[in-house]
């Protein structure tokens, strides 16, 4: 069971890293074009993309 939760954290965290990417003043969306479920949506989309290629194997 700790292998399940290591997974689960190491996907939250995947999650998390994109979010904050696409959300970051410099690296991100412009603020004026995206709300917070328009980036929730691309990181959604960005997190499922990089869980198919890479099957996300911790």
């Amino acid at each position: 069971m700790p292998d399940d939760t290591f997974k689960q954290s190491a996907r939250d965290g995947l999650k998390q890293e994109i979010y904050d990417l696409l959300y970051d003043e410099k690296t991100g969306f412009p603020a004026e074009k995206y709300d917070d479920e328009a980036l929730d949506t691309k990181t959604d989309a960005l997190f499922q993309l990089f869980e198919s290629r890479y099957s996300m194997r911790v």
